[in-house]
């Protein structure tokens, strides 16, 4: 079941709802249930979005692997967005995100935090820089990184000779 509707003209919600039944290898029979629900407001200016997705341990999906069940999942993000005519800056947006995992116990699995933004020229050259701060639990212990990728590329069409 699913669904996705706008509950203002600047606040969309989406939710979806799944459930699985299954038998193991073994005979065992498995139940579970997996959620989503998302909600965007967005101005000219800005955007601002939440999301929450969950996968209990039962759930079972023949459309593919899933590499991760009994979880919690929020995630959060604020962009701006500024628009103009100039050669060099012709829409920047700028944003920031955090999200993390938690298990049905409510332990913090893992955890980001990031920022980004798109750069387009009047050229239709863009990029993409992006800073994150992961932090994983393995084993117990929780283990951070940061990580940073950039991105380049164009809206037209290259002709090579």
């Amino acid at each position: 079941m699913d669904s996705s509707f706008f509950l203002t003209p600047r606040l969309k919600a989406e939710a979806a709802v799944f459930g699985s039944t299954s038998t193991d290898l073994e005979g065992a029979e498995r139940a579970g249930h997996a959620a989503h629900g998302r909600l965007v407001y967005r101005r000219d200016a800005w955007r601002f979005q939440g999301h929450y997705r969950s996968l209990s341990d039962g759930f079972r999906s023949e459309a593919g692997y899933l590499p991760r069940r009994n979880f919690h999942h929020m995630w959060a993000k604020a962009d701006y967005y500024h628009r103009s005519e100039g050669r060099w800056a012709r829409f920047v947006s700028p944003g920031l995100w955090a999200g993390a995992y938690l298990d049905d116990g409510a332990r913090l699995d893992e955890y980001e935090v990031g920022a980004n933004t798109f750069w387009k020229t009047g050229s239709r050259m863009w990029v993409v820089p992006v800073l994150r701060y992961v932090g994983e639990r393995v084993d117990g212990v929780v283990h951070e990184t940061a990580r940073a990728t950039f991105r380049l590329g164009t809206d037209r069409t290259l002709h090579w000779l």
